[in-house]
């Protein structure tokens, strides 16, 4: 991710991202004090055919504090229908931000590498 909004007063931030498809999901490591995180970090979700209409991937960065109630940074949603065009989808998507203590207008983004492997059917 790059360019993560300041959510509090001290300029910090420790992501961690929540990954969702329906009800399965997946959470990464958190990184500590920082505004452009890298995870390099692989997921899988199982998907049918069928279910590629009308899915989304969700995602939403979180600020981790050991004190206080983890904070929404931001979130985003990715029509799971193009990876029925693609199969292969790596890009940077714009983050849709919760709050920022700053007055910064450079969109935050978070840079996904996507891939659908359909598999054999019937197995």
């Amino acid at each position: 991710a790059t360019n993560l909004p300041v959510t509090d007063k001290f300029g910090v931030c420790n992501p961690y991202v929540i990954m969702a498809i329906g009800s399965s999901f997946h959470k990464t490591t958190v990184k500590q004090s920082t505004l452009n995180p890298q995870w390099d970090e692989a997921y899988e979700f199982p998907v049918q055919p069928s279910m590629l209409q009308g899915m989304l991937l969700t995602l939403t960065v979180e600020d981790h504090s050991a004190a206080l109630r983890d904070e929404p940074v931001g979130q985003l949603s990715i029509p799971l229908l193009q990876l029925m065009v693609r199969k292969e989808w790596s890009a940077a998507f714009d983050l849709r931000t919760m709050k920022s203590t700053t007055n910064d207008d450079t969109p935050s983004t978070v840079h996904l590498r996507l891939r659908y492997d359909p598999g054999t059917e019937g197995q």
